[in-house]
């Protein structure tokens, strides 16, 4: 028989635990971006040599790879690939109007989720088309540039362990060159990549 006295200061030590927050899962760490060394998968530190926007986004070319890691900085969580960023490719909705802005530009966005994310706390990847922003040369970003009526292939994503998905972000905007972007929730992970 469980003893009063023990039964209170096991619930009081549960409840301290759930208000300080503390979970048995990891969170998702930046992690780590590809190692442009060794044909291996490597992984090198988010803290790496790589070129970093003015707000602290890593640079990447596009059809480069991010990764995201569990905070050992070794396990993959997920993976975010922007194949391509066109400027005015055309949009493929036969409801889209002109551009009010001047340009439409389309990155084309694969995203898939490892089984290690069961791990992470939460264990999802939100990568839907409203976390995208864009940035025009000047570096700063363009406010409600979404464009979702251009395409009929929207990337609109929040992944599971395991679960993968492809689409286009679409943004309506005066710039032809500048940075498409995301900064992943829950994360201090934030990529972009050069268009124009």
């Amino acid at each position: 028989m469980i003893r009063p006295a023990v039964l209170v200061a096991g619930v009081a030590c549960a409840a301290l635990l759930m208000l300080a927050g503390c979970s048995s899962g990891d969170s998702v760490h930046p992690g780590a971006v590809p190692s442009s060394a060794g044909g291996s998968g490597a992984t090198t530190p988010a803290a790496d040599s790589r070129p970093r926007s003015a707000d602290g986004a890593v640079l990447l070319a596009s059809g480069e790879q991010a990764d995201l890691t569990l905070p050992d900085g070794r396990t993959a969580t997920g993976h975010i690939r922007v194949a391509s960023v066109a400027v005015d490719p055309g949009c493929d909705n036969p409801a889209a109007q002109p551009a009010r802005n001047g340009h439409y530009v389309i990155a084309t966005v694969h995203a898939e989720a490892t089984a290690a994310l069961g791990r992470a706390t939460p264990p999802v990847l939100p990568l839907a088309w409203a976390l995208w922003t864009i940035r025009g040369a000047d570096g700063a970003v363009v406010p409600g540039a979404a464009a979702i009526l251009c395409t009929t292939d929207l990337f609109d994503a929040t992944l599971s362990p395991g679960q993968s998905a492809s689409g286009t972000v679409a943004f309506d905007v005066a710039a032809t060159s500048g940075t498409v972007g995301i900064a992943v929730p829950g994360t201090t992970a934030s990529f972009e990549w050069p268009f124009g």
